[in-house]
């Protein structure tokens, strides 16, 4: 299971990305869309959105909407479950 999050533009400055999601606790990989086709290959409508992607990047699952911790961790369990 890996974990990441695209930055697409409009989002936030590129200059105060870094700072800002340091200062949220956020320590897994960013990444920086440099134009709107992530949101346009996954369908995105709003953020924030959590995409449950396989190995391949087959969509399993979305959330729009913010998912508390608890929501997060279910969700991932109900994802590593089936897959065993």
């Amino acid at each position: 299971m890996a974990w990441t999050s695209v930055h697409t533009p409009g989002w936030e400055p590129t200059t105060t990305r870094s700072g800002s999601t340091r200062s949220w606790g956020i320590t897994y990989p960013l990444g920086y869309s440099v134009d709107a086709s992530p949101l346009q290959l996954y369908k995105v409508q709003e953020m924030p959105t959590t995409l449950f992607l396989t190995a391949t990047g087959q969509v399993t699952d979305h959330v729009t909407g913010i998912m508390t911790e608890d929501q997060l961790r279910s969700r991932i369990q109900q994802k590593l479950l089936g897959a065993a």
